[in-house]
C-alpha cells in the first residue's frame, strides 16, 4: 500500500509542527521538522506513533553532544521510517509492505532547564542520557588527544608530556550545552588528568618502555570506555 500522511500533534503549543512530508525512497515513511516556539531550549522530545488505538513507532530524539536539540527559534528535521507489515497469500514474494501511520504525538518536551511539558514515558532516565551525551563528546576529544600524541616522533616521556598538554587545552564544556553534559564533560577530563597525574607522581623513574605501555593502555581504556557509551 501507499503510506499517507499522519495526523500529526504536540503536546507543547511552543513546539510546532512545522512541516510533515511523505518519503518513498529509499524507505518510506515521513519527514518531519519541528520548530521552537519558546523561550527556552529543547533537550528531547518524545514521539509516539499510533496505528489506531494501538501504539507503534516511538522514538526519543535529541542532540548527540549534550547541546539543546533546537535553541529558541530553532528547528529540527528527522525521518520516521515506516516498518513493513504482515504477508498474506495475496502479498507477492520479497514485495515491501509498509503500514501507515495514523497519528504520530510528540507527547513530551523536556525543556534545556529540565522541565517538561507533557509526560515523559522514563524521566529518570533524561539526566542520564545528558550526561552520557556529554561524556561521549568529552571522551571522543580525550581519544584523539592521546592518539595525536602517540603519532610524534618522540620518546616515551615527551608522547606523555604532549598528551597532558593536549588533555590540559581541551574545552572543558560547551557554553551551550545541557548542565548535565557540561558536569559530564568536566569530570571526564578531571578523570584522564587524574590518571596522569597519578602516574607522573608513581613512575617519575621509569624506562621509556614502561611509560609507552602505560599510555597505550590509557588510549585503550579510554577507547572502551567510548565504545561502551556509544549507540550501536
Amino acid at each position: 500500500m501507499t503510506p499517507y500522511l499522519p495526523t500529526v500533534v504536540s503536546v507543547s503549543p511552543q513546539i510546532e509542527v512545522a512541516n510533515v512530508d511523505l518519503l518513498n525512497a529509499p524507505y518510506p515513511g515521513y519527514r518531519m521538522t519541528l520548530r521552537n516556539l519558546g523561550s527556552k531550549g529543547v533537550s528531547n522530545v518524545h514521539v509516539q506513533s499510533y496505528r489506531g488505538q494501538e501504539k507503534a513507532l516511538s522514538a526519543l530524539k535529541r542532540a548527540e553532544d549534550g547541546r539543546p536539540m533546537m535553541h529558541p527559534g530553532g528547528s529540527y528535521t528527522f525521518d520516521m521510517n515506516l516498518t513493513s507489515g504482515l504477508a498474506n497469500e495475496l502479498t507477492a514474494p520479497g514485495r515491501w509492505t509498509p503500514r501507515a501511520i495514523d497519528l504520530i504525538e510528540f507527547d513530551s518536551v523536556r525543556w534545556d532547564d529540565g522541565t517538561y511539558d507533557g509526560t515523559p514515558p522514563f524521566p529518570d532516565a533524561d539526566a542520564l542520557i545528558e550526561s552520557d551525551s556529554g561524556r561521549r563528546l568529552q571522551l571522543r576529544r580525550i581519544v584523539d588527544a592521546l592518539r595525536a600524541a602517540f603519532a610524534e616522533p618522540s620518546s616515551g616521556f615527551g608522547v606523555l608530556a604532549s598528551a597532558k598538554n593536549r588533555i590540559d587545552v581541551l574545552t572543558d564544556a560547551e557554553p551551550d550545552q545541557v548542565d548535565a553534559a557540561k558536569l559530564a564533560m568536566q569530570s571526564t577530563k578531571a578523570s584522564v588528568r587524574a590518571d596522569i597525574a597519578r602516574f607522573e607522581r608513581d613512575h617519575s623513574m621509569s624506562s621509556d618502555g614502561v611509560v609507552r605501555d602505560w599510555l597505550t593502555s590509557l588510549l585503550r581504556r579510554y577507547e572502551a570506555w567510548l565504545t561502551r557509551l556509544s549507540p550501536p
